[in-house]
């Protein structure tokens, strides 16, 4: 899905790349026509390789979505499973860092972590655009979260937190998921203001979003719970949450159930020693 994304505001960032191209054309031929200036034969070449570029685009958008297709498959009916990651492997044999990094989250979630942080070490961060450097903190907290390593999790909210808050306002679907791991990490920093505020900020993200299941929010808020000592509510929470994931229409298929539902019994474990 992330792949397809960001597919789509590739192409929605060449479609408006496109428009704007197309006005300025409008904007010659009108002032060759008016000034009778002879720039004809100028636009005609500017207009050739425009189209040019546009098939090659068009060509390449749908190689990339022929190369997913295997991989939607495997997602749609089994979700992330061994299987999908020997397809990945064998669809992106030289990921690039787009690909790394999308493979790294795929590795968290299926609990590699191994090789999930081997592969964190060979991203440097340096030269990153905006979005990569946006999932390469993800990836990390991601990380560092799932293995219970709440130190290195602080540590790295506390490295990217100022350019992290920035990105999340410019894009806030993207921001979601930063939001709820920004809440988990200030709960383990025994910051419930700052936590609560994150926690709210993603609970309002994910109200606006469809196809976004808000039993994401409430398992954050498990974890928040549980790093903070308040174990019962914690309890209490967890068994609302159960019963909302066996019920919630945005989880439509079974490992998606099961995949929250491991999730939620996982946000229990949330405990600082």
């Amino acid at each position: 899905m992330k792949q397809i994304l960001a597919l789509l505001r590739a192409l929605w960032k060449y479609i408006l790349s496109s428009l704007v191209f197309l006005v300025v054309i409008g904007l010659w031929l009108t002032y060759d026509i008016l000034h009778g200036v002879r720039i004809m034969p100028f636009l005609w070449i500017l207009l050739a390789a425009w189209l040019i570029i546009n098939a090659a685009m068009i060509v390449l958008l749908i190689f990339e979505f022929k190369k997913e297709a295997p991989l939607n498959e495997i997602l749609a009916e089994n979700g992330y499973c061994e299987l999908y990651l020997e397809k990945f492997h064998e669809v992106y044999p030289n990921p690039n860092k787009n690909t790394a990094l999308r493979l790294i989250g795929i590795l968290t979630t299926m609990k590699h972590y191994a090789e999930a942080e081997q592969m964190l070490q060979q991203i440097q961060p340096f030269g990153l655009n905006d979005d990569q450097k946006m999932e390469y903190h993800t990836c990390r907290m991601d990380l560092f979260l799932s293995r219970h390593r709440f130190d290195a999790a602080i540590a790295e909210l506390q490295s990217c937190r100022r350019f992290m808050d920035i990105y999340a306002n410019a894009h806030p679907q993207r921001g979601i998921v930063y939001g709820l791991n920004a809440a988990v990490i200030l709960a383990a920093a025994n910051d419930y203001e700052g936590s609560e505020h994150y926690l709210q900020a993603a609970e309002h993200g994910i109200g606006q979003m469809k196809g976004i299941s808000p039993c994401m929010a409430q398992i954050a808020k498990v974890m928040q719970l549980s790093l903070l000592g308040f174990t019962d509510r914690a309890g209490q929470l967890a068994e609302q949450t159960r019963l909302a994931i066996m019920e919630d229409p945005v989880l439509r298929a079974d490992w998606q159930k099961q995949h929250f539902l491991q999730k939620l019994e996982d946000a229990r474990t949330y405990i600082r020693e």
